[in-house]
């Protein structure tokens, strides 16, 4: 039911939006493109709903590569 679906919420400047089984990606704006916050990795259950989880995203400046786990 949720392949080929995306998702999306607005927070301040930013679009973040989870595409279950393919991609999660983080906008400024309107701006096309993004920054990748992950692949998909898995889905969990986690009390009466589900957990999504998006791995490998790409790597902070600093830091870590990107991740989201979305309830």
């Amino acid at each position: 039911v949720l392949q080929g679906k995306c998702f999306s919420k607005t927070i301040n400047q930013y679009v973040y939006e989870m595409c279950p089984f393919d991609v999660a990606r983080q906008k400024e704006g309107s701006s096309s493109g993004g920054t990748s916050l992950g692949r998909w990795d898995r889905l969990e259950r986690e009390g009466a709903g589900f957990r999504f989880f998006f791995t490998d995203g790409q790597k902070c400046w600093n830091g870590p590569e990107r991740s989201l786990s979305v309830t």
